[in-house]
């Protein structure tokens, strides 16, 4: 069976990947495990910046995963859009994309590599997540407004282009509290959430939409806990939405109860990511079908895994 490789990234020393919290559904398109590459899955770790380590670090992970005798056919780019561009970049692979959004005039095409053969794209909306919170939570005798609600987002990311300029477009005089993020550089102190939060309260924030990016993704159990804080902090005033079911479970064994979101302080409205680890596994096994059978892979497509028609409540 061709050697599957997993390219996907983290900010510093995250304590857990999407990968990992999605293995077994990606398996499921093989119908047993396949064989991943040496050295997979691949998890670069740097600064989410334009001048950080991490897009170095991907572009190395490329050409590891393609080296030695279990080197990978088939490169799985998970990572996010930093990763998609690693694959573009340094694949001699064939390779497909997991990414939050599709690259934007000037950033990169996908299209630019001939190996690329499609993948899945999350549908995402940080407004309709604001509508959803508002729509839940708000009541007449404790109204929220658009005004009332502000975006949590990474701004070491290259996502928080694309999703700061939608919400300065739709979100009022809130988007001047868009919060960036205090990193702690060794990715493992669980109030580094703190200082976000607390300013949040101070600007007396009733709703919070929490940025999709992978560097809360990957470290949702300190976010979970420091949003529990700031609501109760807040006398239950503050309100969450998450960008994903996934917030619901707790991602370490041994993490403390309230990394899973308060009763009643939060909802999570996004993409089904089970649906779409379950796709990416499917093409990649029918990309696998193709060199087996001695056929040259053909383009899977490019899918779109669409917004949850209703929110999950906790």
């Amino acid at each position: 069976m061709p050697n599957i490789g997993i390219l996907t990234s983290t900010q510093y020393g995250a304590p857990t990947t999407i990968f990992a919290d999605y293995k077994s559904f990606f398996e499921t398109g093989f119908g047993s495990p396949p064989t991943y590459a040496s050295n997979s899955p691949y998890e670069a770790k740097g600064k989410y910046s334009s001048t950080g380590t991490i897009y170095n670090n991907l572009y190395r992970g490329v050409i590891q995963l393609q080296r030695g005798a279990n080197s990978a056919d088939i490169i799985v780019a998970v990572g996010g859009l930093v990763s998609a561009h690693a694959a573009v970049k340094e694949s001699d692979s064939w390779f497909i994309v997991l990414v939050g959004r599709t690259p934007e005039d000037g950033d990169f095409a996908l299209t630019d590599n001939p190996k690329y053969l499609g993948g899945v794209t999350l549908q995402q909306s940080n407004i309709q997540r604001r509508d959803a919170l508002i729509n839940h939570f708000s009541t007449p005798a404790a109204p929220i407004t658009n005004n009332d609600v502000w975006l949590l987002y990474n701004p070491n990311s290259r996502m928080s282009r694309a999703e700061v300029r939608e919400w300065r477009e739709n979100g009022g005089r809130a988007v001047a509290a868009a919060v960036p993020v205090e990193i702690d550089p060794d990715g493992n102190d669980p109030a580094e959430f703190t200082a976000a939060f607390a300013r949040l309260n101070r600007k007396g924030a009733k709703g919070v939409v929490i940025s999709s990016d992978p560097f809360f993704s990957s470290r949702r159990d300190n976010l979970v806990t420091q949003a529990n804080a700031a609501a109760t902090t807040a006398g239950g005033l503050m309100k969450i939405c998450y960008p994903f079911e996934i917030y619901g479970t707790v991602g370490n064994p041994g993490t403390p109860p309230n990394s899973v979101p308060a009763p009643g302080s939060a909802i999570s409205i996004g993409p089904n990511l089970l649906a779409a680890y379950q796709t990416m596994g499917n093409k990649a096994a029918a990309i696998a079908a193709d060199i087996t059978a001695g056929r040259n892979p053909t383009f899977k497509s490019l899918d779109i895994q669409p917004l949850l028609n209703s929110p999950i409540l906790y």
